[in-house]
């Protein structure tokens, strides 16, 4: 049990927006809540990853247990679309939250 369990959900209903995920070769959409932020070298689980102009994305674990390169995320609202580069890693803070970095 840690300070951060349950967070996630806080920050998901606060900060979030409305979205579907979609696996690469996938043709199914999974619905989803996703954070949008600027992309940051500050993170220390991103530290020594190469630095991708763009923006950051976190997204629940118990909504996409597993992310992947090259996965894309499309808001309901806006129908922006962002595509996953590299590998996305889990939250050091609050392990329930993927971190995927995207262009």
């Amino acid at each position: 049990m840690s300070v951060f369990d349950g967070m996630s959900d806080i920050f998901a209903e606060t900060f979030g927006r409305e979205a579907n995920y979609f696996a690469p070769g996938a043709g199914a959409a999974v619905p989803c809540t996703i954070i949008v932020n600027e992309a940051s070298q500050e993170r220390v689980e991103l530290a020594a990853k190469p630095n991708v102009a763009g923006k950051r994305i976190a997204v629940r674990v118990s909504e996409i247990p597993e992310p992947v390169r090259d996965g894309r995320f499309v808001e309901d609202d806006s129908g922006a679309s962002y595509v996953i580069v590299g590998k996305p890693v889990l939250d050091v803070a609050d392990p329930s939250m993927w971190i995927c970095k995207v262009a």
